[in-house]
């Protein structure tokens, strides 16, 4: 095994393996209410990376995030009245 988990019970019996990659951060910012804009992650896309945004508050205007090929990018829905500040997370495959 080249990365993962296993523990063994006390007979050295293998109880569990985990081998799927772990996730990491490799990005983070916070983002304001009613922007947009984007960040270069070279070699990074919606294949191997996965973001997001985390606000705090609820039942507001929610800032969204996708990955792209090489960079994240962020913006607000237009369509809502309220809106709110978050994090910006973007997580990868280790």
């Amino acid at each position: 095994m080249s990365y993962g988990l296993e523990v063994r019970n006390a007979a050295e019996e293998l109880v569990l393996r985990v081998t799927d990659p772990a996730w990491r951060l490799i990005y983070r910012r916070r983002v304001t209410a009613g922007s947009s804009g984007s960040h270069p992650l070279p070699g990074y896309n919606q294949y191997n990376a996965y973001a997001y945004v985390v606000g705090n508050s609820v039942f507001r205007q929610v800032l969204y995030a996708s990955m792209a090929e090489n960079e994240v990018t962020w913006s607000s829905v237009a369509t809502w009245s309220s809106s709110i500040d978050g994090d910006l997370v973007v997580l990868a495959k280790a």
